[in-house]
């Protein structure tokens, strides 16, 4: 059954509806991080428009999410790298 979840964001409250009540504290949780990241970016460039303002925040969010992946898959091809190094070391060692 879906729930409808109130959240405030740059004293806005925007009505998200969710899947699964589990994830109610997770929305609130996602949605706190952005308007931390809004407020950051407010005091940060005073003046700017709401919109720019949650522009911003979403490049940079992005941003991170990008670096994040990209360690990820770096991890991952070290990890194969280092398993394929240890095959042919055991090979080796059987054969030898």
């Amino acid at each position: 059954m879906s729930e409808l979840v109130e959240v405030n964001i740059q004293g806005q409250i925007y009505r998200l509806r969710t899947d699964a009540e589990s994830r109610s504290e997770y929305l609130r949780e996602v949605a706190s991080y952005v308007d931390s990241e809004m407020r950051g970016l407010v005091r940060q460039s005073q003046g700017a428009s709401h919109d720019r303002v949650a522009v911003m925040a979403a490049i940079r969010i992005a941003d991170r999410l990008f670096q994040q992946r990209q360690k990820v898959t770096d991890g991952v091809e070290s990890f194969e790298e280092k398993v394929g190094k240890l095959i042919e070391s055991s090979d080796q060692l059987l054969k030898g």
